[in-house]
């Protein structure tokens, strides 16, 4: 993903800022309407093709699988098996290329977090995409994150036969290099729902329509200010582990 579409989101951020502040104080500030309406088409709309256009497939993996090429459905099991709760976070490198990037297991409420929480001795099986356009390698980093030049981590090449991981396993010698791994899209995904919030709860305040009309246009509201919330909160936790 190019990095330079981080930048894709910030003036929408920062317009419906604007506007909700606006609104809120009820100040003009920008007296000229026909200008006001124009900034907000040449804005909104764009935003909100972007919003769908990768929100959705991250949100919904499964309704983006008839566009996508054919890929390895990865079987993973992971088992704690310490009598303390255990935190694994997931990386993946791009098929073929240096680039690593969080991987996201596709099962329901899994799907946008790469961390994979386990009680004491519990069992969790996943899928992870696999093979050409996917992944070639998957990364088991044991949490919390080593600040140093060194990762306690486990490696495995894919795809192959279902893998089952011990979190005792990470008791042993695994140090590997320190590898980059890229939160471009964490990132721009990130900005893009954290400006859908603000732009869902302006457009709450500033819509008027009929009561049956109404009723399902913020039937419509609350779901995308839900499901933007959620997302902005994981890749928050996923950003600040990867940043900071």
């Amino acid at each position: 993903m190019d990095k330079y579409l981080i930048f894709l989101p910030v003036v929408p951020l920062f317009f419906y800022f604007f506007l909700l502040v606006r609104k809120i104080f009820r100040k003009e500030w920008i007296n000229n309407r026909y200008l006001l309406s124009s900034l907000k088409y040449i804005i909104f709309i764009p935003f909100w093709i972007a919003y769908i256009y990768f929100i959705l497939p991250f949100a919904f993996p499964q309704l983006s699988k008839p566009f996508e090429p054919n890929y390895v459905a990865q079987k993973i099991e992971i088992k704690n098996t310490e009598k303390k709760p255990r935190e694994v976070f997931l990386a993946k490198r791009i098929y073929r290329t240096n680039t690593w990037q969080p991987a996201y297991p596709v099962e329901f409420l899994s799907h946008t977090s790469p961390f994979v929480s386990l009680k004491p001795q519990e069992t969790k099986e996943l899928t992870l995409r696999a093979g050409a356009s996917y992944a070639d390698i998957l990364l088991f980093i044991d949490k919390p994150l080593n600040k140093s030049e060194k990762l306690n981590a486990i490696a495995i090449t894919l795809p192959r036969q279902t893998f089952k991981l011990y979190t005792h396993e990470f008791d042993r010698e695994h140090a590997i290099k320190k590898i980059p791994i890229s939160a471009s899209r964490e990132i721009l995904l990130f900005l893009l729902s954290l400006t859908a919030v603000f732009g869902i709860l302006y457009h709450v305040f500033s819509t008027r329509a009929k009561k049956t009309l109404a009723f399902a246009i913020n039937f419509i509201y609350a779901v995308v200010l839900l499901l933007s919330g959620y997302l902005a909160w994981t890749l928050a936790i996923t950003l600040l582990y990867l940043l900071f």
